[in-house]
């Protein structure tokens, strides 16, 4: 009886060379010999979901890629960080490396769904036993300044990303002839499109999506469609400010405006007047150390700053 969990053969869409992070790369010096790379990786994947490990057990380095795929270390590593930049691929901070979207190119059937739904719980399982294992010592501190729910709406968030992929997998047709979907839809394009006119390079099918779930976050919270993508919208012009255009820096702003429950950007203007007020009372010690502080969050969205 054949196996459905396991496949072994890789299939590319038609449309796989006309992606805009492909098309990108392809454009590159030496792109041709990345987009190979790319696809041997895939190939090196499809065992173990994904994962890149030498028969599911030791997890490949850029040493054993460079042999595998014929080319120099030095190459793979440009290679592991551009295909990273464009979401092609996650790092685990273990150096573990999981192909995005893999599941993709295997082969429809009756349980792609599932097989979409236990890869992303299989990365979820093992970013949570790795942070476990690098921070039981700090547990009594961390949990003193970060408030529980915090964590609570980390972990709603990645389940809610998972039942709405799910659901979009299931009720395809269903979602893509809904009036409201496409109101979102043509609204949504323009934050698109203000996003590579701007300087932020081209938007990866991940961030595209992400953004779109910030609508949906923020919504949640008590925002109206249009005071979401307002938000959004003033994220990116602060990137812009800042000289920062890279999502890593948006997404910080958007997590630290959520804890606040921020709904609109005349609340974020409320606050930004308060802290201005507050910066012309400290010492410029007390100054530098605050503007690190706000740094620290934007930088690095989880951060232990954006819990409050």
């Amino acid at each position: 009886m054949a196996d459905n969990k396991k496949y072994y053969y890789l299939k590319l869409a038609d449309d796989f060379f006309n992606r805009q992070e492909i098309v990108f790369i392809e454009k590159m010096k030496d792109g041709d010999k990345y987009i190979v790379v790319l696809l041997k990786l895939y190939l090196l994947s499809l065992k173990d979901d994904g994962r890149l490990s030498f028969k599911k057990l030791v997890p490949y380095d850029t040493k054993m890629l460079a042999t595998i795929t014929k080319k120099s270390e030095n190459f793979i590593k440009k290679a592991i960080n551009l295909f990273e930049k464009y979401e092609l691929i996650e790092v685990l901070d273990t150096g573990i490396i999981y192909m995005n979207d893999i599941q993709s190119f295997i082969g429809k059937s009756s349980t792609e769904a599932d097989r979409k739904r236990e890869q992303r719980k299989r990365v979820k399982a093992e970013k949570e036993q790795n942070a476990k294992n690098t921070s039981d010592e700090n547990m009594g501190h961390l949990s003193d300044i970060c408030p529980p729910n915090v964590h609570e709406r980390i972990e709603n968030r990645d389940k809610r990303i998972e039942n709405r992929e799910l659901q979009q997998e299931i009720d395809k047709n269903i979602l893509e002839s809904s009036p409201r979907d496409e109101q979102a839809t043509s609204s949504l394009s323009s934050l698109f499109e203000f996003w590579e006119s701007n300087g932020f390079g081209m938007l990866a099918p991940k961030t595209r999506q992400d953004l779109a779930y910030w609508v949906e976050d923020f919504q949640e919270i008590g925002a109206t469609e249009q005071e979401a993508l307002e938000l959004i919208q003033e994220a990116l012009n602060l990137a812009i400010n800042a000289n920062a255009r890279r999502y890593n820096y948006v997404n910080g702003i958007l997590k630290n405006w959520e804890a606040k429950r921020y709904t609109s950007v005349k609340q974020v203007n409320a606050d930004r007047k308060t802290s201005a007020g507050m910066r012309k009372d400290m010492t410029d010690r007390q100054r530098e150390d605050y503007e690190k502080v706000e740094r620290e969050a934007m930088e690095n969205p989880n951060s232990i700053y954006n819990a409050f």
